[in-house]
């Protein structure tokens, strides 16, 4: 005879969670990239865009002037600070090699778009080369204040701001798998005599 039953067992099935980074400079990056991408569109659609005069016209907004140049530079800026923020952001992967690549990368390319507004709203502000500044970008103090505060900002915050491991979400509880049944071999049949008979006593 063959005896075999069927065991199941129920084992819990959980996902390890995954660690992020995050540095309040993915926020800050975000707000000015946003904030300059929208003001340098909304000056390309108030004086127009023209690849063969990209100098003129000389225009006006809400008190600071620009030409189209200097608005398609604020275009390209606002940008560079959206891809630095999202390459912070985006650094939420198992790999933690791939992490930090994002992070620096991040990071490099918030300081170098922060460097160059601070440097340009240096030179306006100093008034280093009036003529080529007025024909390039017609930027006066007012603008040079913004690009010197917005650089400023940014370098800050790509130094200074910490990169922090995030403590993870804990796991959400899931069903419960059900285990394969172990195979069990068949028990070998025992000898079992049949009742009631007697062996005859030998005839002498």
């Amino acid at each position: 005879m063959t005896s075999t039953e069927a065991h199941t067992e129920r084992v819990e099935v959980s996902r390890a969670p995954v660690a992020r980074y995050w540095s309040p400079a993915q926020l800050i990056a975000a707000a000015i990239g946003f904030v300059f991408v929208a003001w340098g569109l909304i000056n390309i659609g108030h004086s127009g865009f023209h690849p063969e005069r990209v100098y003129q016209p000389h225009d006006a907004l809400a008190g600071l002037h620009y030409t189209p140049f200097l608005a398609a530079l604020e275009v390209g800026f606002g940008l560079a600070m959206l891809i630095g923020g999202a390459l912070l952001r985006a650094a939420r992967t198992r790999i933690r090699s791939l992490n930090g690549l994002a992070v620096g990368l991040g990071m490099v390319i918030v300081t170098l778009a922060g460097g160059t507004a601070l440097g340009l709203g240096i030179v306006i502000l100093v008034d280093a080369w009036p003529t080529q500044l007025h024909h390039w970008f017609n930027a006066d103090h007012r603008d040079g204040v913004l690009f010197l505060i917005a650089g400023a900002v940014a370098i800050g915050a790509a130094i200074t701001s910490p990169v922090v491991l995030a403590p993870a979400a804990s796991p959400s509880p899931q069903q419960p798998e059900l285990a394969s049944p172990p195979e069990l071999t068949p028990a070998p049949d025992s000898p079992n005599p049949k009742p009631g008979l007697v062996p005859a006593p030998d005839a002498s």
